[in-house]
């Protein structure tokens, strides 16, 4: 992650409250997901804090018809994005971010608007399923992050 997209990731936790949750050795903060309308889809990232040996196997939320699991594939130079059965989780911090792995909230129940609160329920190999907390923002601070990054 480059120097100046932490700044920002670290402003954005600051404005979203941080929400995010824990369970036996793992950490899941700055979780955070774009403005929707009812119906549509919306990206969730965050980020996860572990000792490895894990893996994000399910995400569910009271928000959406249907979640799924997405990550970045490479293909032709350039990437994919393509449903996947398991985000791996690394020692140290697993970054969810825009143009990377992310849960897909899929066929809102309701429109999101900032400042909103959406309950995920993230489940795991090893560890116990967790609730978390997810911070709507405006899209233009995810956009900021996805042009920071390039």
């Amino acid at each position: 992650m480059t120097p100046r997209l932490v700044a920002v990731a670290v402003a954005l936790a600051a404005l979203t409250a941080c929400g995010g949750g824990s369970a036996g050795g793992l950490t899941v903060r700055d979780a955070t997901a774009g403005e929707a309308r009812a119906g549509a889809d919306v990206a969730v990232y965050f980020q996860v804090d572990s000792d490895g040996g894990d893996a994000i196997v399910a995400a569910t939320s009271p928000a959406a018809a249907a979640s799924s699991l997405h990550e970045l594939r490479p293909v032709d130079g350039g990437g994919v994005m393509m449903p996947s059965d398991r985000i791996t989780l690394t020692d140290g911090t697993t970054v969810l971010q825009p143009m990377g792995s992310h849960v897909m909230l899929s066929r809102l129940e309701r429109e999101l608007v900032a400042g909103d609160r959406v309950p995920v329920v993230l489940e795991f190999d090893h560890h116990a399923p967790l609730t978390i907390e997810v911070d709507v923002v405006p899209l233009y601070e995810l956009a900021e992050l996805v042009a920071d990054d390039r």
